[in-house]
């Protein structure tokens, strides 16, 4: 089943994507649209190959965590584009009003939109970006080193320290993310941002509770399989059931990122363009320097922009 679903899930993101590349109108926007729509083959694939060889498993999960932060600031970017960029953001974000903190700290005092408050929460993504990929290989050396077992919470194993770690990161990253969509939440709605953001939260923490799911159930001895042990049986399931999963998100993410609502303000929307950038990853280092130094170069880039 998970090979057919893997594939089902391949052919849809495929022709998805195929159909930005060839109307390849706005790539300040569809690099990173095909960025994100990239993450489901990746997560399908992944879990797949986990499901066949589990064995294995560590070697793909590490590379399935290092795209799944380069999605998430693909995404974030391309909502800071729809918006007209970082400068144009900041000086919107200046007249809006106040905006309510999510849960939990939906009792502090409402946030003010601000570009220092906007950068604050572009850090609180960018560092699960960084982040999880690092930790993915620390995880995937552990493991060579037969001190990392998925599930083992002691005090002597590696897998609690990086769980922990990893789930903080995570959630901040959510957290922040959501809290952007709240601060430009009227900028954004030309776009119909928030089933996009659901989307994104989605198809990152639901394989995420899964896994813990399947962990404890592990543990307690409710998932078994012949010939395999407990770890494997759990491998097996959780990643099947994560092949099967990408099918849905691969025909949701069809269905609200679609080609045609980026039509409208293309000048020539039969032209392609070369499609190298789309796997570029040294902007995601130019951005961390950005965001790191927001202030000095948004009021540098909001000056020029007025004279």
């Amino acid at each position: 089943m998970a090979m057919w679903a893997t594939g089902i899930c391949v052919l849809i993101s495929a022709a998805h994507i195929t159909h930005h590349i060839r109307y390849y109108v706005r790539p300040e926007y569809q690099i990173h649209i095909v960025r994100v729509l990239l993450l489901i083959p990746v997560l399908a694939l992944g879990s797949l190959a986990s499901a066949v060889y589990p064995n294995t498993s560590q070697v793909w999960e590490t590379l399935q965590e290092c795209y799944e932060a380069f999605a998430i600031y693909s995404f974030l970017v391309l909502q800071i584009n729809f918006l007209g960029g970082d400068s144009r953001l900041a000086q919107n974000l200046e007249c809006a009003p106040r905006v309510k903190w999510l849960w939990p700290f939906s009792c502090w005092r409402p946030l003010a939109p601000s570009r220092d408050n906007f950068s604050m929460f572009k850090l609180g993504v960018m560092q699960f970006v960084f982040l999880k990929p690092v930790l993915g290989i620390v995880a995937l050396v552990c493991h060579l080193e037969g001190v990392y077992d998925v599930g083992e919470m002691n005090a002597h194993n590696a897998f609690l320290y990086i769980f922990v770690m990893v789930n903080g990161s995570l959630s901040l990253a959510l957290y922040s993310l959501f809290m952007f969509y709240t601060l430009a939440r009227e900028q954004l709605e030309p776009f119909n941002p928030f089933p996009k953001f659901l989307a994104m939260k989605a198809i990152i923490s639901i394989p995420w509770l899964q896994n813990i799911l399947f962990m404890v159930l592990g543990k307690a001895g409710y998932i078994t399989m012949a010939g395999a042990t407990t770890r494997e049986a759990v491998l097996v399931y959780s990643k099947s059931l994560v092949c099967v999963e990408m099918i849905v998100m691969a025909l949701y993410f069809a269905w609200f990122f679609p080609v045609d609502e980026l039509w409208d303000d293309a000048e020539n929307p039969e032209e392609t363009q070369p499609i190298a950038a789309i796997f570029r990853v040294t902007d995601v280092f130019d951005d961390a320097g950005k965001a790191l130094r927001p202030s000095n170069d948004i009021k540098l880039q909001a000056s020029s922009s007025s004279v």
